[in-house]
């Protein structure tokens, strides 16, 4: 909106327009206008300030023309472009000059005077020029080049120092916009091209400075950047991405972007939905990364059949990677390992179960050692050393480097391996010497103990060794041979022991428990009561004969069979009664002269009466305690067939031992409790 003011100067209408200072205060300019119109006749006086700079300049009174002393003078004008305003504190500006003039109109007296003195001069001065005409063509020729070549130099830096002043300039009003602007506090899309002329001059404005990031504007979301509307572009904001159109506006719904779908939502919210390996245009990976709704995504991703792990969307690759509290490592392709990889010359285990995490080592693995063709053991990620399983057998290790023929010790006992490296069984001639590894797949050396090789007893010394010649062992002389073969036919084996009835005991049941006490006695041991050992047995009608007494051993025969099995006899009274029980089901007769050579007499499982017939009825339980030309001495706890004790030749014991079964129970063949 303009004002218009008229105002009467002598014979001249002069009229100003008066801006709305709205307009102005938005610029950051402030402007005002002060005019006087004077009532005398003799003067007039008309004042132009440049902007604010207050620098004027006074023009020469030759302008000036005298009237009459009665006539009204008029005032000059100054500047027939410039607009007046009018204002209480500010000087008058104009928009287009840079100078001040004042005119003033004497009185008639002065007037005169002044124009004589002007004519005086223009006479002195025309003397003055005709005298020096001679002397300044004289000068002009020599100076001439000199005077050109200043004058492109002084071109040239004109125009250098005008381009700084122009940028120093629009800085200095950038900057005194935005002051002005703060200390407003202004707030919204405002019109300030003093601040930017990007989008028109329009700039988005909180608290008076420019805004970074998406305003609400006309029905839609807009980015900005240093007040600046951006438009077609990536945007990220509170941790989501967005996009901006060609307009600035941030876009909804299904979005095709450089030949890839996208996926805003429909619900005002603008943010990415899409989920996957992107084209973005970012920099890495050829303008690919991972988002996981719409969000960059940080960590490993399942992606063509393998995993990849990214970093804000970017895939990396070669490098150690942590997730889930567990390590991984990707190659130089990004894709999680599998298997056992060398890394920095260090092995390392990723597993083969696709779950691609760091385990520790185990096992005899390839690592590209020098010993045993790069195959090393590792238990729990270290190098092992000592004896670990492999294929059946036991292999002795060093530092994880498998060991060949030796010598090996081992959680106290000692061990042999070969050629092969494999830890020994059964007897071994090393050294010269023979020695004893054992059959039960324990592997250690035997040590002062008998034990049985085929048809042959041995004797192991302290050092192993199988001993030879007449010895002394245990308190018996024996004899062996070059070998150390036991010469068997020199043996007189008889345990002093108490002969027990079990019918005067109250058992009639009860052999298995009446054999066992007369053991003890064998052994110089207490003999508890016999109720005393059934109790630690355990008995019972509704008590399987494999856990415990199947029936009662007080009672009287039934038409099946009331044992106790040779693995629950052993289990039960093992420790108790002051020795240790071994089941030795299977054994043949040189396991139980090895027995009864070691002071051990063995409870032995068969028929009352000698004889196979109707095993479930003559089923029997009995006591082996001496050996002597071929035969087993045994007490009977039955007594009814052929007395307390009697000899029985090794051939027909075994014979009867591994062929009498008691009927219902599947019990095995050869059962054999040894009394230690």
């Amino acid at each position: 909106m303009m004002r218009i003011k008229m105002f009467k100067s002598g014979k001249n209408w002069v009229m100003m327009g008066v801006a709305i200072a709205s307009a102005l205060t938005l610029a950051g300019i402030s402007a005002s206008a002060d005019v006087t119109s004077a009532q005398s006749n003799n003067q007039a006086t008309a004042t132009a300030t440049v902007n604010s700079s207050g620098q004027s300049q006074q023009k020469a009174a030759d302008q000036a023309t005298s009237g009459s002393s009665n006539d009204t003078n008029q005032a000059d004008t100054v500047n027939d472009k410039s607009d007046l305003a009018q204002g209480s504190n500010n000087t008058a500006t104009t928009s287009e000059a840079n100078f001040k003039t004042t005119t003033t109109n004497s009185t008639n007296t002065g007037s005169e005077s002044a124009q004589k003195s002007a004519d005086d001069s223009k006479q002195s001065t025309k003397t003055a020029e005709s005298q020096s005409t001679v002397s300044t063509s004289d000068s002009q020729s020599t100076s001439s080049d000199q005077n050109q070549k200043n004058t492109t130099n002084n071109q040239s830096a004109a125009t250098t120092n005008n381009g700084q002043k122009a940028a120093d300039n629009q800085q200095s009003q950038r900057d005194t916009a935005l002051t002005n602007l703060a200390q407003q506090h202004v707030n919204g899309y405002i019109y300030s091209p003093d601040v930017s002329g990007a989008n028109g001059g329009w700039n988005w404005f909180v608290d008076g400075k420019p805004y970074t990031g998406f305003q609400y504007h006309e029905g839609t979301y807009y980015w900005f950047v240093d007040g600046v509307r951006q438009n077609q572009g990536w945007r990220n904001a509170w941790n989501l991405n967005y996009y901006t159109d060609q307009d600035g506006r941030a876009v909804q719904g299904i979005q095709n972007i450089n030949g890839q779908d996208f996926d805003f939502g429909n619900d005002n919210t603008y943010y990415l939905r899409s989920t996957g390996y992107l084209y973005d245009g970012s920099a890495q990976n050829g303008g690919y990364r991972w988002y996981d709704n719409g969000q960059l995504y940080s960590g490993f991703r399942g992606y063509m059949g393998t995993y990849y792990w990214f970093l804000d969307g970017v895939r990396q690759n070669e490098g150690w990677r942590s997730a889930w509290g567990l390590t991984y490592y990707t190659d130089q392709d990004g894709r999680a390992v599998q298997g056992s990889r060398i890394i920095d010359s260090k092995l390392y285990d990723f597993g083969d179960d696709n779950t691609y995490y760091e385990r520790p080592l185990n096992g005899y693995l390839w690592d590209g050692s020098a010993q045993n063709g790069g195959y090393r053991w590792y238990d729990n990620g270290n190098l092992y050393t000592g004896f670990k399983a492999y294929t059946g057998t036991y292999y002795w290790f060093v530092d994880g480097v498998r060991q060949n023929q030796g010598w090996r010790n081992a959680w106290g006992l000692t061990y042999y391996t070969d050629q092969d490296g494999r830890a020994v069984q059964g007897i071994q001639g090393i050294d010269n010497g023979t020695y004893f590894f054992g059959y039960d797949g324990t592997y250690y050396m035997r040590t002062n103990q008998y034990y049985t090789d085929g048809n042959s007893i041995y004797y192991a010394g302290g050092d192993g060794r199988a001993l030879t010649g007449n010895q002394n062992v245990l308190g018996r002389s024996v004899s062996f041979d070059g070998n150390g073969r036991l010469d068997v036919s020199q043996l007189n084996i008889d345990f002093p022991h108490v002969s027990l009835n079990q019918g005067q005991l109250g058992a009639p049941e009860g052999c298995e428990g009446v054999s066992f006490q007369m053991a003890l006695s064998a052994k110089g041991k207490n003999v508890p009561n016999i109720h005393d050992i059934y109790n630690q047995i355990g008995y019972g009608f509704n008590v399987s004969a494999d856990q415990g007494f199947h029936g009662n051993p007080f009672g009287y025969g039934q038409w099946y069979t009331q044992t106790v099995l040779a693995s629950a006899l052993a289990r039960n009274l093992n420790g108790v009664f002051g020795v240790q029980t071994k089941d030795i089901t299977g054994a043949g007769v040189n396991d139980v002269l090895v027995q009864l050579l070691s002071w051990n007499p063995v409870i032995t499982y068969v028929p009352w009466n000698l004889q196979l017939n109707n095993a479930s009825n003559n089923f029997h339980v009995q006591l082996i305690y001496g050996y002597q030309n071929g035969g087993f001495k045994i007490a009977d706890p039955l007594q009814i067939a052929r007395g307390a004790n009697y000899w029985l030749s090794t051939s027909d014991w075994q014979y009867l031992n591994s062929n009498v079964q008691p009927t219902g129970y599947g019990a095995p063949a050869s059962m054999n409790v040894a009394i230690i």
